[in-house]
């Protein structure tokens, strides 16, 4: 009986508006799964990008941990870890043993870009690094 009236309002115009609502879901979905591969893309090329700059590193490279720590590598360690020294001449240098898997940010890759200063007296630039 249900499908009886299905079918009588589907032939009494009820037909394209079903088929639009098919291609209306057909487009979303097709949307969701562009959207998931481009993601996966980048997502993929940030994280090989991520582990080159993890085995880049070595004694000497200035380092940023997760928790915001900076200092500069001062030994690879066989274990996955670094030793870190970390604070100055003036206050102390402390060491810190951190895990590999806790390093943010490194200097690897990065250019220091120069600082161009004009002095307004004499209208000369000076670029420093």
């Amino acid at each position: 009986m249900i499908l009886h009236l299905l079918a009588d309002e589907a032939s009494a115009g009820g037909g394209p508006s079903q088929y639009m609502a098919y291609v209306l879901i057909a487009i979303i979905v097709v949307l969701m799964v562009a959207f998931f591969v481009i993601s996966g893309r980048k997502n993929k090329k940030l994280q090989k990008q991520y582990e080159e700059e993890m085995a880049a590193i070595t004694a000497g490279t200035k380092v940023k941990t997760i928790g915001g720590i900076c200092g500069i590598v001062r030994e690879v360690c066989s274990d996955n870890t670094f030793v870190i020294e970390t604070g100055s001449e003036e206050v102390g240098k402390s060491f810190i043993k951190i895990d590999r898997n806790c390093i943010a940010n490194t200097d690897i890759g990065k250019t220091e870009t120069p600082v161009v200063t004009t002095d307004v007296t004499t209208g000369t630039t000076d670029a420093q690094s």
